[in-house]
């Protein structure tokens, strides 16, 4: 599973990568659409173009709202070997933007009286270090101080090496209990998978149901996400965009592999293992912004964010990444990468997604993820220039 941080793009937990050579890979624009200014629709999809060129991966899909413009686009491949043409319909793993799920699904029990953001853990897991000291809020918040099985080099080698061995959620929380805290818990900010593994268990003991079919009820479908979904296994029917990644210079379908199910289903479900699509994101993240499932109360305390520790400028509400008046969260897994956010004053909203993200290489993966980072920005440059980063 390779998860991208709280941040809105350059950091990803789970590091990945080796070299790359598709900047030669052909790139068109598969199906697409616009309204509005069409100058505007030219600088998006040169943009596009640019980062899918950048980063090699076989394709993507953007989409970039701001008033009445509305701004389609895919490019490339969603299969290599089939030559599938991208799609602006297509599903994909949307990774860490779970989280955001996942968050709203805790919340939405709170507001039903099934659950406290101060419920301590030890009420669900006692068995867990620090267990009394740590609360619900806490963990949607990612300021336990929860060591992160992501982040141990030694984890990630020994999945893709030996990807045949059990490696369970389970299995990442008692490595997680022999690990010194990051610190104190509740007194700073460090993104955890962990703790969002460790939701798991509340959700489905407060809810008395499987995650997955209390994400659909309190959330997917009060909003009429129809492709939006925790699936239930690491292959499903719907998926049709393939992931990439390069080895030895080669670019390789990471689709169905044993350690690439592992990273993205078998590590993911609570903290990354959804899949969506590009309509369905732009009504989730609207949703998200004004707190259209929740109370006013638990809207509020979704958005009240405390400072990344990894990200100057960023903050961190409950589930929900925000910087410079942006509301979202970025994801990632093995062979897909994506950003979804929306300015709500500016009345803008930039979604993406590419079908490349390399597992353990750090120096492609950092280049993947600046593909993507340098296409947001150039993205919001032309539709929200106001809004840049400052």
């Amino acid at each position: 599973m390779v998860f991208l941080s709280n941040a809105t793009w350059p950091r990803v937990l789970f590091t990945v990568g080796m070299v790359s050579a598709l900047a030669a890979l052909s790139v068109g624009t598969a199906s697409g659409a616009s309204s509005g200014d069409p100058d505007m629709a030219r600088r998006l999809d040169a943009a596009l173009e640019r980062a899918v060129a950048a980063s090699g991966a076989p394709g993507a899909i953007a989409g970039v709202w701001k008033g009445d413009f509305a701004w389609t686009a895919a490019k490339g491949l969603a299969d290599v070997r089939a030559g599938t043409p991208m799609q602006t319909s297509h599903l994909w793993r949307i990774g860490s933007v779970t989280k955001t799920f996942t968050a709203t699904a805790v919340l939405r029990l709170v507001d039903k009286g099934k659950l406290s953001l101060d419920d301590r853990l030890s009420k669900f897991r006692p068995d867990f270090p620090k267990a009394d000291q740590i609360t619900v809020r806490q963990l949607l918040q990612h300021s336990t101080g929860i060591f992160s099985w992501d982040e141990d080099d030694a984890t990630r080698a020994a999945i893709f090496q030996h990807p045949d061995r059990e490696w369970t959620m389970e299995g990442m929380i008692k490595l997680a209990t022999a690990k010194p805290f990051y610190f104190e818990p509740g007194t700073r900010h460090h993104y955890s998978n962990t703790g969002y593994f460790l939701l798991l268990p509340i959700i489905e003991q407060a809810a008395g149901k499987r995650l997955a079919q209390v994400i659909r009820e309190e959330v997917t479908e009060p909003l009429g996400l129809r492709h939006t979904y925790m699936p239930d296994g690491p292959r499903y029917k719907e998926e049709v965009i393939r992931g990439y990644m390069t080895e030895g210079g080669a670019l390789k379908d990471t689709t169905g592999l044993r350690f690439a199910d592992v990273f993205n289903y078998d590590l993911a479900h609570s903290a990354g293992g959804m899949v969506s699509t590009l309509d369905d994101l732009k009504v989730w993240v609207r949703a998200l912004a004004a707190g259209r499932l929740l109370s006013d109360r638990m809207h509020k305390a979704q958005l009240q964010v405390i400072p990344s520790d990894q990200v100057k400028g960023s903050g961190y509400g409950l589930g929900v990444t925000t910087f410079d008046g942006w509301l979202g969260h970025s994801g990632g897994v093995t062979g897909a990468m994506c950003v979804v956010y929306i300015h709500p004053e500016a009345d803008t909203i930039i979604i993406q997604h590419f079908n490349k993200l390399d597992p353990l290489d750090e120096k492609q993966n950092a280049a993947d993820l600046k593909a993507l980072g340098d296409a947001f920005l150039e993205m919001m440059r032309t539709v929200a220039p106001d809004t840049l980063p400052k």
